[in-house]
């Protein structure tokens, strides 16, 4: 049997890509791997003359032509961190702005719309009110590392039949919401002036994590929380 041909984009310097390219490396496959590291983030050249069955895209700012795409012979798979009704940038911050009580990863095929292709699998996990940005993140990339792993097994092993069978069982997802884009999640981290206190906590739970903080705009300038 011929070895297939795989390539994946991850991210760069990312544990949880890391984990989903092992588990690749475990099937008699050919790899190829490439790596984002931040929006604007360009394909290598060489990338277009690449040939095979799978490409699958995790957490990868990568934006792929429409012939790339179509140069995967069995299917091109992202694996979303968000649930279907989350989409575009920015999902876990407006989840929490939104103040909802569930979130997950939807793993689909992707197209030349973003977050649009046909629903493979959704896998959703609770949040509580004492949860953050940085928890629900986490639980996020472990939720879709275990997506990945299950969907990358079904459709290497059953091939266009695989694919067609995580299409049926996930009939019943189907995409919802406007697609978020980089200028309103920006636009998030600016507390208005009229913002009240319950408001300004809003805010900060769905922004604040690590060098990232919600601001207020104080004669021409950023004053961060």
């Amino acid at each position: 049997m011929m070895k297939k041909n795989i390539l994946f984009m991850g991210r760069t310097e990312d544990p949880f890509s890391e984990k989903i390219l092992a588990h690749l490396n475990t099937l008699d496959s050919n790899i190829v791997a490439i790596y984002a590291d931040g929006h604007g983030s360009k394909l290598p050249a060489e990338i277009n003359n690449w040939r095979g069955e799978y490409i699958f895209c995790f957490r990868s700012h990568f934006i792929l032509s429409e012939k790339l795409l179509a140069q995967a012979s069995v299917a091109a798979i992202n694996f979303h961190p968000a649930p279907p009704n989350y989409r575009g940038t920015g999902c876990v911050n407006w989840a929490l702005y939104e103040r909802t009580e569930t979130y997950g990863t939807t793993a689909h095929l992707m197209t030349k719309k973003i977050d649009s292709g046909s629903i493979l699998n959704v896998r959703r996990f609770p949040i509580s009110t004492s949860d953050t940005l940085q928890t629900v993140l986490t639980k996020t990339y472990e939720y879709s590392v275990f997506q990945a792993k299950a969907v990358i097994d079904s459709v290497t092993l059953g091939g266009p039949a695989g694919v067609q069978r995580l299409i049926q069982q996930a009939s019943s997802e189907c995409w919802a919401g406007k697609v978020r884009t980089m200028s309103e999640l920006e636009a998030l981290y600016q507390i208005p002036d009229t913002a009240d206190d319950a408001e300004v906590a809003r805010i900060v739970r769905a922004t604040k994590i690590g060098k990232w903080a919600p601001f207020r705009l104080r004669g021409g300038k950023k004053l961060y929380l």
